[in-house]
């Protein structure tokens, strides 16, 4: 495992968003202090994300994001992170959200799944939603002040 943090980003469908896709993870991560690790970002459609869902979680429907955390316990974060970027359109319009924020929630989502928090109950989802939101508030303050 790396000693420092490495970041790939892979777009099977490429998109334009209104932000800067790299700097805004290495905003996320600084949040959730994992300075060391391994994170792959892969950007994939509907059908691709229905093919992990059924072949990993045996749901044969698609998500939003899929996470799969790597390491062991006391290895640095290792982890694939898969975002369907035609259920964040789906999404967005159904929360009413812009397309940039879906993604970005996404990734504080698929984020904090990789340090092993849940939303398998309600409780879970609670605690889960109040933890993104302060991360996103967060680093929207930060990006006012600078």
């Amino acid at each position: 495992m790396p000693k420092k943090l490495e970041i790939n980003i892979n777009m099977e469908i490429d998109f334009k968003a209104d932000f800067d896709l790299y700097q805004f993870i290495c905003q996320v991560l600084d949040q959730v202090h994992i300075q060391a690790g391994y994170i792959d970002f892969n950007f994939i459609d509907n059908q691709t994300i229905q093919k992990l869902n059924q072949t990993y979680l045996k749901k044969d429907c698609p998500t939003d994001v899929i996470t799969f955390n790597l390491a062991e316990k006391e290895e640095p974060i290792w982890g694939d992170i898969y975002i369907s970027l035609e259920q964040a359109t789906q999404n967005a319009r159904t929360f009413k959200n812009s397309f940039s924020e879906e993604i970005k929630l996404l990734i504080v989502h698929a984020l904090l799944h990789l340090l092993d928090w849940q939303d398998y109950t309600e409780s879970e989802q609670k605690k889960m939603f109040e933890e993104q939101q302060k991360i996103l508030e967060a680093i929207k303050k930060q990006n006012l002040e600078t």
